[in-house]
């Protein structure tokens, strides 16, 4: 999940923005957003926790708020969250006389 959010969100190639045209109508762009690395996050720090042994819980609780921070931060989608390609895109949607009035508005 972490190497698809890093592939996702480098964007270098038109496969690598697979997200963007599929889900520019709706809020698809949360899956690479928020929920990739979510759950890539969470899914790593448990694997951590399982190897090193369950009294290192205790120690490891901070890094179990960094995925529940991603998520927040996805569900809230600030104008500053995503690669740099990714807003210049959302940007340059908002600008295009072509579209509709509220068209891609975030």
């Amino acid at each position: 999940m972490l190497g698809v959010t890093v592939w996702s969100w480098a964007g270098r190639t038109r496969g690598s923005r697979w997200w963007v045209w599929r889900t520019s109508q709706g809020r698809g762009d949360l899956i690479p957003l928020c929920v990739l690395p979510f759950l890539g996050l969470l899914l790593l720090f448990t694997s951590i926790v399982n190897l090193i042994g369950p009294e290192s819980v205790a120690y490891m609780w901070p890094f179990f708020l960094l995925p529940l921070i991603v998520a927040v931060i996805g569900v809230i989608r600030p104008r500053w969250w995503g690669p740099k390609w990714y807003r210049e895109y959302r940007k340059a949607q908002e600008d295009d006389p072509f579209n509709g009035p509220g068209e891609h508005s975030r």
